[in-house]
């Protein structure tokens, strides 16, 4: 039996607090009269950075206080599914996933695991009935102001450059698995939240 992922939480001090959120319409969140709903649960803002090598990170908000959970991807459909559900019964979720295809160059077999795992995770957020919007990474990266890779940056110099800038952005410690995911959470708030729409990477 798989063991549940690791978690881990960071607190922070206190900024603007998000509103509670109706049960997933399919729509932004925003101040008009259907507002005035029943409230169900909080919103969870959250980045997937699909893949083995990828992560889950959630930003929401108790009272005032800003709180950050991250998860490694977890490895086995079970354990991405517990995961979901887990969230989905505390929280109203808000999503962006990265939409992104094996690289060339990849075996197939590498290729069709990611394929599986990028089903699974799209799967997951249709069957709890999550908001949540795919994004090409150029998409993401351009909003919340990161430089894409250079053509002679290396892979490694690439991603510790998206922990740095992770960790400004989040201001907890991010970590090669969820420094994407820090940033697409961060995404997922203005994109669900506050509306802003990027039709393509060259608005």
């Amino acid at each position: 039996m798989s063991e549940p992922p690791k978690k881990s939480s960071s607190k922070q001090q206190s900024i603007p607090r998000v509103p509670k959120t109706r049960r997933s319409t399919g729509k932004s969140i925003g101040n008009g009269a259907d507002d005035q709903d029943p409230i169900v649960k909080e919103a969870m803002f959250v980045g997937i950075d699909p893949g083995v090598k990828g992560g889950i990170v959630g930003i929401y908000w108790k009272g005032a206080q800003r709180y950050v959970e991250q998860w490694k991807m977890p490895t086995t459909r079970g354990a991405v599914i517990k995961l979901f559900k887990t969230m989905t019964d505390k929280f109203d979720c808000y999503a962006v996933i990265e939409g992104v295809h094996a690289m060339p160059g990849n075996s197939g077999r590498s290729m069709f695991t990611f394929g599986q795992g990028l089903g699974v995770l799209l799967t997951c957020m249709d069957v709890y009935r999550w908001n949540y919007s795919v994004e090409d990474p150029r998409v993401w990266q351009k909003f919340v102001g990161i430089r894409a890779k250079g053509k002679d940056e290396t892979k490694s110099a690439w991603k510790n450059r998206l922990v740095r800038y992770a960790n400004q952005m989040v201001q907890v410690s991010t970590n090669p698995y969820t420094a994407d995911a820090s940033l697409m959470a961060i995404r997922s708030i203005a994109f669900w939240k506050n509306g802003l729409v990027i039709k393509s990477v060259n608005d």
